[in-house]
């Protein structure tokens, strides 16, 4: 869906109309390096009427190699534009980890 965002966000939305139960969204911050436009997705998401969107921290090309960014999840989780819970993920591997996450971004 990271290569066709009109579909995604047509989708979501038809999904959202179709229920009362809350609807989330899980993604990645984009399909490649070249592409990591997660803030701009994640506000036409919200649009659609999601109730929260969850943030890999590694592009679709990535899959699980290298480490996760999570600088765009912060810089998502603090847009003025979001007003939607916005749950980060990737590389959290004890508490520790997760404590600095929720302080650092």
């Amino acid at each position: 869906m990271l290569r066709n965002i009109p579909l995604m966000l047509e989708m979501t939305k038809a999904i959202v109309e179709s229920t009362k139960l809350p609807v989330t969204v899980k993604t990645r911050l984009g399909w490649d390096e070249d592409s990591k436009n997660i803030v701009e997705i994640a506000l036409q998401l919200q649009d659609t009427g999601i109730q929260a969107i969850t943030i890999h921290g590694r592009t679709r090309n990535q899959l699980y190699k290298g480490n996760a960014d999570w600088t765009l999840i912060g810089e998502l989780k603090n847009h003025p534009g979001i007003h939607i819970p916005v749950i980060g993920n990737g590389d959290i591997t004890g508490p520790e980890i997760a404590a600095s996450s929720f302080k650092n971004y």
